[in-house]
């Protein structure tokens, strides 16, 4: 198998999980005051370890295209575990606004995710986090791609994380939009990172 195939699979495999060299910037970057939502959000929404998923995606866009490439890279697959939780839990109330779509571009600076706003109000978070990675994901992920050690100590990074700050759902999204008996699921697939990591060391040339 080449590496052009190995990488295909691998990218085709983020896509079903919900991802930097400064020092531990991670924990810094958390506690700073959120940027990229609009007056809504900004009434509850205090740090990055509770946001909805799709201005974490947001922002690893941001990061990346200032050239802080591996911490976007880690915001990014932060942003697909938790938006895999979220996918998971989400139910018939989950539909987004067109308006969150034109603050998501605006934020974003991109118009691929502009571009979801003629979708109207039919589409769930599950579809709009599927917009957002399928958009920011093909430089973030190339970028992944290019040094295995690196990815690899990223994903880790990202497991470490969710363990030290545990996702709320509910402080992420209205409560009315999930499903609370599929919070056990929930969390049990998006640990299936770790299955990524072994993948990945598993395919990474010695």
């Amino acid at each position: 198998m080449n590496l052009s195939k190995i990488f295909l699979a691998v990218v085709l495999a983020c896509l079903t999980l919900a991802g930097c060299a400064k020092p531990a910037p991670q924990e810094e970057h958390a506690a700073l005051p959120v940027q990229f939502v609009n007056e809504k959000y900004h009434q509850h929404v205090t740090d990055l370890t509770q946001i909805d998923p799709a201005y974490l995606f947001v922002y690893a866009n941001h990061l990346f295209n200032n050239g802080e490439k591996d911490e976007a890279l880690f915001w990014f697959y932060v942003a697909q575990y938790r938006g895999l939780i979220i996918r998971i839990m989400e139910n018939e109330n989950s539909r987004i606004p067109t308006s969150l779509y034109q603050q998501l571009a605006q934020d974003a600076g991109t118009p691929v995710i502009g571009k979801m706003v003629v979708l109207g109000d039919g589409l769930n978070r599950g579809h709009l986090y599927n917009y957002i990675h399928s958009g920011l994901g093909i430089d973030i992920n190339g970028y992944a791609g290019s040094n295995m050690d690196n990815w690899i100590t990223q994903l880790e990074k990202v497991m470490a994380f969710e363990e030290a700050h545990p996702f709320d759902p509910y402080q992420a999204v209205p409560a009315k939009q999930l499903n609370k008996e599929k919070l056990p699921e929930a969390q049990r697939r998006a640990k299936g990172l770790a299955e990524m990591i072994a993948f990945l060391k598993a395919i990474k040339p010695n």
